[in-house]
């Protein structure tokens, strides 16, 4: 009997305890978040020092050297590496203007036709012939 009423009881942490679980929640999600903003270019330390369109840049110029490389000429390739360099150091983010921002995503925004202009190229219909007599 004294076994059956043991198992009923719902464990309900202390406010300690709950204190520490959500501490550790915390640092999870701050690891995880930290995790994918390097996976995309960013630095989680800096990120919300640095003005959202170079962000936006950044994370544009990162995956875009990193996945479509072929795709980009010799000049939008060294643009880009320029743009990632200067983003990365703190002297060089304040130069930063508004026009390099641009540029980098005028570059994405070509990239991304190109992209586009090849899956539709996969994804088209092949054409009907009418070369082969009907039978009628």
């Amino acid at each position: 009997m004294l076994n059956n009423c043991m198992t009923n009881i719902d464990f309900t942490p202390n406010k300690r305890e709950q204190q520490q679980i959500i501490s550790s929640k915390a640092k999870q999600s701050i690891a995880l978040s930290a995790d994918w903003l390097r996976d995309n270019g960013l630095n989680d330390k800096t990120l919300l020092r640095t003005s959202s369109k170079i962000s936006v840049a950044k994370k544009a110029a990162h995956t875009l050297l990193t996945q479509h490389r072929s795709l980009l000429s010799n000049s939008q390739h060294h643009s880009l590496m320029d743009f990632s360099e200067a983003a990365s150091n703190k002297r060089e983010r304040a130069r930063i203007t508004d026009a390099f921002c641009h540029c980098v995503m005028n570059i994405n925004t070509k990239i991304n036709r190109k992209l586009f202009k090849q899956h539709r190229k996969l994804n088209q219909p092949p054409a009907i012939t009418n070369n082969q007599p009907t039978n009628h």
